[in-house]
């Protein structure tokens, strides 16, 4: 459901408690740093090729 049809608007349990889950992002990063961010990933630690990867 979007957050804007929640009655509680969103960032709540079942019962109305808040959320500690997922409570956003870390980073302050575009989508291009975040793009080149995660084929870093890729090719470092997941050993995907390169022209895969990109």
């Amino acid at each position: 459901m979007p957050f804007s049809k929640d009655e509680l608007g969103g960032k709540t349990e079942k019962d109305g408690s808040e959320s500690t889950k997922n409570a956003g992002f870390t980073q302050s990063i575009t989508a291009m740093e975040m793009q080149e961010f995660v084929q870093n990933q890729l090719m470092e630690k997941m050993k995907i090729p390169t022209f895969i990867a990109i």
